[in-house]
């Protein structure tokens, strides 16, 4: 079953702060951008068991993934893709929002940092 992708909250980051672990092993590093952007998670029932988070980039009509973790457990079974896919579709939706308003968003190629 694939987990189903939804937005955290802002209020609910403290509790991903062990999947947070898995993506950066600096906890200090982790506490300047956890509160950045917007963080989609993916649950299997209650669980969660992975999330991505995106933050704005310089450019406007750009973001940046800037953190993606999967319990261990769960891991090689597709939920980064998913959650991915998640984020590229809700972007892609944004953006052609943006497009008919005239603000040209859109979602940039992935670039390696």
């Amino acid at each position: 079953m694939t987990p189903h992708a939804d937005r955290a909250l802002r209020a609910d980051r403290v509790a991903l702060l062990p999947l947070f672990a898995l993506a950066d092993d600096s906890p200090a590093h982790v506490a300047t951008y956890i509160s950045l952007g917007e963080v989609f998670v993916a649950r299997h029932g209650e669980l969660i068991v992975g999330y991505a988070q995106i933050v704005e980039s310089e450019d406007p009509r750009e973001f940046e993934l800037k953190s993606l973790a999967v319990i261990e457990a769960r891991q090689g079974e597709g939920i980064g893709r998913d959650l991915v896919g998640a984020v590229v579709a809700r972007r892609t939706t944004c953006a052609g929002a943006a497009k008919r308003n005239g603000t040209g968003w859109g979602v940039a190629a992935p670039r390696a940092h």
